[in-house]
């Protein structure tokens, strides 16, 4: 019999009731909702990861509804296939080899379905890894598929046969072909024969792995973690943990942040960097005369020399559990006991360096026992789960072609032994980790952990260790002329204070720190790195129903009307409340919607330290009753000064129960400006007294896909208010929106309809270009529409188009007013002061009395035009930030 599978995770065990901690019974993820590879691990011999541009959303999503990714709970039956196959095969080896699958989301890609709500990840919902790149400390090349920023998603296929794997790979293509663009296919492969499990450098991989609590079956001294540190939902979530926070979307549970990062290896460079330092082996530790003598002294140097940078002999073994020579029964012991130990001398208080260094890469990833300077809670907060695969061909051809064909190694070596065809090869590491939160995991590990000098913390006083031997970057800029200081100064351990002063600008700086004498002398250690990383992505790996529910969702509509509910506004209170259940049924009978995915919700607005209220709102809801109800209780009443409470109410608007997968408008129905847009008669001249800023507001609308429109009540907005005009026709446009002239209040149904129908519309228009636009992000949105447009001209593309009478008379002043107002970013003096005066009328004469012409309207659905695809454009650009 073959003992059990050997693997860093492995599911529990679970008896027949539910397993039972200090989670409780039942707050759980649930394995056959979380997707495979996220704290099991996807096993494999071959993988791919397919990175792609959606091109067709509904297409896509047809594509979707067929996709059956790997799950958590196919993962553990996989692993326990395979080990009772071990267990009776007679070479102890397991032939199952089925193929494995796993899909995951960029922001980007989130958009462009549709799913524009946050995730409740900050860093992810507002970067991608390439605004990260100087961050993460990222200084080579990114290769061509990441180096645009412009992915989409990844789907992750792996196998363990070639034919199987091939055959996946291809199967998924097919599967997706109408509905995207493949941009790259990142593949990876285990190395052969003995070598499986190690990576290129030679070192055994993925050893200690964080072991979710109720989830995984730990081993000695392996780390433990709540869920939620891995999986969004779950205790360990910093999120769900901190109940003062806004949580996450219901649709978050059970999914999981992913990145993937290339990462390649310069395999000859870190080789030759160890035999260089290997003769001085013995400055490498601070107990040399403890080692024994060794029969071949430049090969355990070597041996050594890299041990201490990655904190473990080549085996796996830990320098920690058998500091003066490889052990490699600890790595071959089934009771996988290569995570149980920690840092500790016996007789030493605190952190001691004297087996392990302070630098070594296991030691800098899993800093384990840091009492008294640092709590274990930052350890498993910090915890990440990795799943990488090495890419690229062996350096040493000899290692390869015998692992693969045991008969080659009857030739002679020196014929196999290099192939400057391969040898000049790149190779290296697909890294993939997972975690609730990028700030907490990968991006704590990579900038506050690998690349921090000073981590971990060994005393009170700071203490420069260097930087992770593996993942370091290069080291922190020094002065450039070294300052002459006086011996007083110059004592080790003695606390400095520097002022210094940039020559270029002359802003001072002060730099703190300790002194710490350097070493100057010709042997002198100096670190070098040998890990280039070649760019990534963050994605969303949602859960199994998220998957389903997003495959099957259909397009939703959600309204938010904006009713002002002062002075005159009561006949289009009226006329709401009379035609929003006959708005309703067209806009059903269109065909686009049905009951289930139309809502409205209601602001009313009336101005700061009225009677009665600033706003009254009415949450989005499909039931018509009571949003007439609501209506029925509004009543036109107060407002003194010209402006009112927009600012407040378009707040309201912000805060609504939005669905995801939504068309989003807000309809603004007023007479008059907010608050602070220079208008004379204004009794809060710097804005709203609440302190919001309707500007900021509005951009941040935009930014969540969300469509202003508003319905001037003419000819009072225009010709009686100074300022509204040009204010809300910049605010529109910042949205993708529009100022309609609304004369009659019997016009406000056709006028609802036609909008909403223009609004999705273009929504599905900017999922058509989204892809396209992100390449083109550094342009203006004039110039990648001009673009665009042949093409989607071309194609027949077409659109809705709501058609209104122009009853505006064309005014270059009143144009420049509203650019200002468009490109600003908050409502301040400086803002007010680029507003030029306007002279004549705003409206065309017949249009200029309430009793005068009414403007003609209509919808049609024809070729796209050049304005549509700017407006999409500009949409698109928005949402990427």
């Amino acid at each position: 019999m073959v003992s059990r599978l050997r693997r860093n995770v492995l599911p529990v065990v679970r008896p027949a009731a539910p397993v039972k901690g200090k989670l409780g019974e039942t707050n759980l993820p649930d394995p056959a909702n979380v997707q495979g590879d996220i704290y099991l691990r996807l096993p494999k011999t071959y993988e791919a990861f397919i990175c792609f541009t959606i091109t067709d959303v509904p297409a896509f999503k047809a594509a979707l509804k067929t996709y059956k990714p790997t799950t958590s709970a196919d993962v553990a039956k996989l692993l326990a296939d395979i080990n009772a196959s071990r267990s009776t095969s007679q070479n102890g080896k397991s032939d199952l080899d089925v193929p494995l699958t796993q899909i995951a989301f960029s922001r980007l890609g989130m958009n462009v379905l549709g799913v524009t709500g946050n995730v409740g990840d900050d860093r992810f919902d507002t970067h991608n890894m390439l605004d990260d790149k100087v961050l993460l400390g990222d200084q080579g090349v990114w290769d061509p598929v990441f180096s645009t920023g412009g992915l989409h998603g990844v789907v992750i296929v792996c196998a363990k046969g070639k034919s199987t794997y091939d055959q996946a790979v291809q199967a998924t293509k097919d599967l997706f072909k109408a509905s995207i663009d493949v941009k790259g296919v990142v593949e990876g492969n285990v190395r052969p024969g003995t070598e499986r499990g190690k990576e290129h450098f030679g070192f055994q991989d993925g050893i200690s792995e964080p072991a979710p609590r109720g989830l995984v079956d730990p081993n000695p001294g392996q780390l433990q973690v709540d869920p939620g540190v891995l999986i969004m939902g779950y205790p360990g979530d910093p999120i769900y943990d901190n109940k003062k926070l806004p949580q996450r979307p219901a649709w978050t549970k059970d999914g999981s942040v992913m990145v993937l990062k290339k990462l390649e290896q310069d395999v000859e460079g870190f080789n030759t960097y160890v035999k260089k330092w290997a003769p001085f082996w013995k400055d490498f530790t601070p107990i040399p005369d403890q080692f024994p003598q060794h029969d071949d002294e430049p090969a355990f140097g070597e041996e050594y020399f890299a041990a201490t940078i990655i904190g473990r002999w080549k085996s796996g073994c830990p320098l920690a559990l058998s500091p003066f020579k490889d052990d490699p029964a600890y790595a071959a012991d089934k009771t996988d006991k290569t995570n149980d130990f920690d840092y500790s001398i016996p007789g030493e208080y605190g952190p001691s360096a004297l087996h392990c260094p302070f630098a070594a890469h296991a030691r800098k990833t899993n800093p384990r026992n840091v009492d008294p300077f640092l709590n274990r809670s930052v350890a498993e907060r910090a915890a990440i789960a990795r799943a990488a695969c090495p890419y690229g061909t062996e350096v040493n051809l000899f290692i390869f072609w015998t692992q693969w064909n045991p008969a080659l190694k009857s030739l002679p070596s020196q014929k196999l032994q290099y192939s400057e065809s391969t040898k000049n090869d790149l190779r290296g590491l697909l890294f993939v980790c997972y975690q609730s939160s990028l700030d907490n995991g990968f991006v704590t590990q990579t900038t506050k952990f690998m690349t921090n000098d000073f981590f971990p913390p060994t005393s009170l006083v700071p203490q420069r260790l260097l930087q992770d031997g593996i993942t370091g970057s290069s080291e922190a800029p020094a002065l450039q002329d070294p300052i002459v200081i006086d011996n007083k100064t110059a004592t080790s351990g003695r606390q400095v204070i520097i002022n210094a002063i940039d020559k270029s600008t002359s802003d001072t700086y002060t730099i703190t720190g300790t002194v710490q004498k350097r070493d100057t002398s010709a042997t002198a250690f100096t670190q070098e790195f040998f890990v280039t990383s070649r760019g990534g992505e963050y994605f969303f790996t949602p859960s199994v129903s998220t998957l389903e529910a997003w495959a099957t969702s259909q397009n939703a509509l959600d309204v938010v009307f904006l009713l002002d509910a002062t002075g005159s506004q009561q006949p289009y209170i009226d006329e709401a409340k009379n035609s929003i259940q006959n708005v309703y049924d067209a806009l059903i009978r269109a065909g686009t919607w049905d009951v289930n995915t139309i809502r409205f919700g209601v602001v009313a607005f009336r101005d700061y330290g009225d009677s009665d209220y600033v706003t009254k709102n009415l949450q989005l809801t499909n039931d018509m009753g009571s949003i007439v109800q609501f209506l029925d209780k509004i009543k036109a009443q107060d407002g003194g000064d010209v402006p009112e409470a927009q600012t407040d109410a378009l707040n309201a608007a912000l805060q609504m129960n939005w669905s995801d997968n939504s068309t989003k408008i807000v309809v603004l129905i007023t007479d008059s400006p907010p608050h602070g847009t220079g208008e004379d008669d204004d009794k809060y001249p710097s804005g709203s007294p609440s302190g919001l800023d309707p500007i900021s507001i509005v951009d941040t609308l935009a930014s969540k896909a969300i469509t202003l429109h508003v319905l001037a009540c003419e000819p009072t907005l225009s010709e009686e208010v100074y300022t509204a005009h040009d204010f809300y026709a910049g605010m529109t446009r910042k949205t993708g929106g529009r100022l309609i002239p609304l004369k009659q209040a019997s016009a406000l149904p056709d006028v609802i309809i036609g909008l909403a129908r223009e609004t999705n519309s273009s929504e599905k228009l900017v999922q058509q270009v989204a892809s396209d636009v992100a390449k083109q992000k550094g342009n203006s949105a004039s110039q990648i529409a001009a673009d665009l447009y042949p093409r989607l001209s071309a194609a027949g593309t077409k659109a809705e188009n709501f058609n209104i009478t122009n009853i505006y008379e064309d005014n270059k002043d009143g144009e420049k007013n509203a650019q200002t107002w468009f490109a600003a970013r908050v409502l301040d003096n400086e803002t007010r002061a680029k507003m030029v005066d306007v002279k004549g009328f705003r409206i065309s004469s017949q249009y200029r009395t309430n009793g005068g012409d009414q403007p003609s309207r209509n919808s049609s659905y024809d070729l796209v035009s050049l304005a549509q695809v700017e407006t999409a454009v500009h949409k698109a650009l928005t949402r990427l930030g």
